[in-house]
């Protein structure tokens, strides 16, 4: 009698712990509960995540596939090493039959030392990444297609300092509620340096909505990064109360140091749709970015960002376009913040509002101060709003030897700095980049050529959830001057 109760007491036990749990055929290795001193390899890929993983401690290798069954959380406590190449990157997803997603990867009070190099992380429902007192290294991983409540992407808290190095955060979006915030990444505090990153295509929609693309309650320095195609909007219906979009491309809620920087092509739109009071109720501010602190701006092309309001006349439903406020930057600082070598064009409906000090700049329209121009910078159709030959830009920035260009090419001409992303010495930081390199094999050949005609035609890579590679110029459709784009690097065999 005993032997019987104790073999139905283990049957209990393990079919609670799921130990017995059919392993979906799809999968080489399932895998649950808490990870000690692992290594998860290539061989033993896909792993199936079955039920909540506690990382103790792990090491992840180069190809490694995680594909979570269900909607289930990867929490580090210890250390997580992974180890992906730009060849052969490691995968979290959902696993194709999880229609609810997973609780993405969460650092939670985790010990020193955790890195994460070139990995995808997708499809989750509570942000992709999750840091709360953690430092962990992130670098060359891509950060995509998750939603979260704030920090569509990455949502960081209670850390004092977060560094991200030539990662790429993309179609993420944090939607519902009274306010959200962080499209792509959500910092509330200390400080985030971004070096090389390429924030694109993210959103955020709420009655509130601050930093479509990024979110930084602190200070945030940033270089050699590319802001673009991000949104915020606020559209609730909330009779009564305002509406407020502020940051398409960034909301900073302290101070700013921006060098040799892109933003590009964001927006804010407020929308009051139930005549809450007329014109004025919605608030749509700084299209490319928000500042609500000091703001120093170098060698940095802001362009393309639109800022605008829909407010309701009369009949409720019955909307009207109206202009935003900043177009390019809003800056509410008391201090006085400064803008030099760099250029605001196209920005809509204005290029800088707030109490700004800028020279040596290439301003639509003008603005006042010492060596300002208002010429066309002619822009390559090619690469992130790169001038070309030609353009009045060139050895145009401050004469003073400190600001001179020393990397030729991106930068053009002599050695005076050249206003925009590409002149000064922050210039070099940009990646010599073979965009036509589409399998990452170090050469643009017949290969790449192939991958590029398989997406020919393409008009809706800038929705969400669609990624084409062949879009070189980034412009949504991959057509004739893409074509003219992947042309310009062929037969290179020195691609990094």
């Amino acid at each position: 009698m005993k032997k019987i109760l104790m073999v139905m007491v283990l049957a209990v036990l393990l079919s609670t712990t799921n130990l017995f749990a059919e392993c979906p055929p799809e999968c080489t290795t399932c895998v649950s509960g808490t990870i000690v001193s692992e290594t998860w390899t290539e061989a033993g890929s896909p792993y199936c995540v079955e039920g909540d993983i506690l990382v103790a401690g792990l090491t992840i290798e180069p190809g490694v596939r995680v594909e979570f069954l269900g909607d289930y959380v990867f929490e580090v406590a210890g250390i997580l090493t992974v180890a992906g190449t730009k060849t052969e990157p490691v995968v979290f997803t959902r696993f194709d039959t999880n229609e609810d997603g997973w609780q993405g990867i969460f650092f939670n009070y985790s010990s020193p030392g955790s890195e994460l190099s070139y990995c995808t992380i997708e499809g989750s429902i509570n942000s992709g990444i999750r840091i709360d007192n953690s430092e962990p290294i992130i670098r060359n991983c891509i950060i995509e297609e998750n939603i979260g409540s704030n920090g569509g992407g990455i949502k960081v808290t209670n850390t004092s300092i977060f560094i991200l190095d030539s990662c790429t955060v993309k179609n993420n979006s944090s939607t519902g509620g009274n306010s959200r915030i962080g499209g792509g990444i959500c910092v509330y505090s200390g400080e985030t340096i971004l070096i090389n990153c390429l924030i694109s295509d993210n959103s955020i929609s709420s009655k509130d909505s601050y930093g479509g693309g990024v979110y930084i309650s602190g200070i945030l320095t940033m270089r050699n990064c590319k802001i673009n195609n991000n949104s915020a909007t606020a559209s609730e219906c909330c009779c009564g109360c305002s509406k407020s979009s502020y940051g398409g491309g960034l909301y900073v809620g302290g101070n700013l140091t921006m060098s040799n920087c892109v933003i590009d092509g964001n927006s804010v739109l407020a929308i009051d749709p139930c005549c809450s009071g007329g014109y004025g109720t919605p608030y749509g501010r700084g299209a490319g970015v928000y500042v609500n602190g000091i703001f120093e701006l170098i060698n940095s092309t802001i362009s393309n960002n639109t800022a605008s309001i829909k407010y309701c006349k009369g009949v409720p439903g019955h909307l009207v376009d109206g202009p935003g406020e900043g177009g390019g930057v809003y800056c509410v600082a008391s201090a006085t913040s400064t803008i030099m070598n760099s250029i605001f064009w196209e920005n809509t409906p204005n290029q800088i509002l707030g109490d700004v000090t800028v020279c040596y700049s290439d301003i639509q329209d003008g603005y006042t101060g010492e060596g300002n121009i208002n010429f066309n910078p002619i822009f390559d159709t090619c690469g992130p709003l790169q001038i070309v030959v030609g353009s009045q830009c060139i050895d145009a920035g401050n004469p003073d030897s400190q600001y001179n260009d020393v990397c030729f090419p991106p930068s053009l001409g002599t050695e005076r700095n050249d206003m925009g992303a590409h002149g000064g010495p922050g210039a070099c930081g940009w990646p010599d980049d073979c965009p036509c390199d589409l399998n990452y094999d170090g050469k643009c050949d017949m290969q790449d050529w192939l991958k590029f005609g398989e997406e020919w035609g393409h008009t809706d890579c800038n929705e969400l959830g669609v990624d084409c590679e062949c879009d070189l110029n980034g412009d949504g459709n991959c057509d004739m001057q893409d074509w003219l784009c992947f042309g310009e690097d062929w037969g290179r065999t020195d691609c990094p």
